[in-house]
């Protein structure tokens, strides 16, 4: 329990009973006979009576100059010790402690009235995640918006990984998301761009009867790209946030929990307290983003061999139109099909979307970018 909170039971607990009359309730567990209960009543009549005690004391001091008897002190110590006399107290000795509260307390009333010294918060705020305003945390108010940047996906011997399911390259391929914020709610829109496969990858999948390009592409001569959506809103008053990362169809468990102003550490599963499928740390500083992590496999025996990769993020802070200029350039730079920049999704199948409508953004605004090889774009 924090010391705000105890502040506000002592005080509203306190001159409450000091100002009232024994309660009924009191007495009727001194009937019933209900030590505990008695004793409790006993102390807590005690406390606010001491504190009213020492609002005279005060007011003498103020008054007078000065002040030396401490008999409130010893009336509260005697009326304690009476109560655990007499009753089965929860809690014994405690005099002295709930004394020395309460004076402390009378002290910051005193400067409150005598000087205009601010007064503490004597009742902690109800927690209502759902009026969280997450611009309120420095960690996501520097989140928001556009960012441009590369990623590079590494297997356990620290080379990029070669994928089956999704063919492309792994290495130092380029990212772009917008995080957008609404009161407790924050939505991150992610297109990944790959260039194309070797020659010789491409043989080698061909070879072994695997797909080797997506969409409309060629192997060997598009590149591709593939869009991720996630959503989460505020799962405390503390920065924690919470909610899903679809992959396909199955809504994978996310949750980001701030470390400090500045990072966030995260981890996704395949249902809340279930498999861990990937965690990772991000550091946001001076409009600079790092994300170092792991992907994890379940499936295999447990130690190492659950490692599938590591990932590292690195992005910078973008300008709604550097990010949209980034995008068109890298697109005609890996040669990505017209109309597919934002063609495959999170389950690698055709999105059925175009970056316009994806990001909702209106791409011709954008001066228009280097063509690549005389290609057009098409977002």
């Amino acid at each position: 329990m924090s010391k705000t909170l105890l502040f506000a039971i002592a005080v509203s607990g306190s001159l409450f009973l000091a100002g009232a009359a024994v309660a009924d309730d009191d007495r009727k567990d001194r009937e019933r006979g209900d030590g505990a209960a008695e004793c409790g009543a006993d102390k807590i009549e005690a406390a606010g009576k001491y504190f009213r005690c020492l609002s005279r004391e005060a007011a003498e001091v103020v008054e007078e100059g000065s002040f030396e008897d401490r008999r409130c002190t010893r009336k509260l110590a005697r009326k304690f010790r009476r109560a655990e006399r007499d009753g089965e107290c929860t809690v014994e000795d405690d005099a002295g402690p709930i004394g020395d509260f309460l004076a402390e307390v009378q002290l910051v009333v005193d400067d409150a009235i005598l000087i205009g010294a601010d007064l503490p918060d004597v009742i902690e705020p109800i927690c209502e995640p759902e009026n969280v305003d997450l611009f309120d945390f420095e960690y996501y108010a520097n989140d928001a918006g556009y960012w441009c940047g590369d990623a590079t996906l590494l297997n356990r011997g620290g080379t990029p990984v070669q994928s089956e399911i999704f063919p492309y390259p792994y290495a130092n391929y380029k990212v772009f998301w917008v995080n957008d914020i609404q009161g407790a709610r924050i939505e991150t829109r992610t297109l990944a761009l790959y260039p194309p496969l070797s020659a010789e990858r491409c043989d080698e999948l061909a070879a072994a009867g695997i797909t080797n390009a997506l969409g409309s592409g060629v192997c060997g001569e598009n590149g591709a790209g593939k869009i991720y959506v996630s959503e989460q809103e505020a799962a405390d008053c503390s920065g924690t946030v919470k909610g899903v990362f679809p992959i396909g169809s199955t809504p994978l468990f996310s949750e980001g929990n701030l470390v400090s102003d500045r990072i966030q550490v995260y981890r996704q599963e395949f249902v809340e307290g279930g498999a861990l499928l990937l965690d990772g740390i991000t550091t946001i500083q001076n409009d600079a983003l790092v994300t170092n992590g792991q992907i994890w496999d379940p499936r295999e025996a447990p130690g190492l061999d659950q490692l599938y990769a590591s990932y590292f993020d690195r992005m910078r802070k973008c300008t709604r139109a550097e990010f949209l200029a980034e995008i068109a350039i890298w697109s005609n730079t890996y040669n990505v099909p017209q109309g597919e920049t934002c063609g495959i999704d999170s389950a690698n199948m055709p999105s059925g979307t175009t970056c316009i409508d994806f990001f909702d953004v209106n791409f011709p605004v954008v001066p228009s970018p280097p063509l690549v090889g005389n290609i057009a774009w098409t977002p």
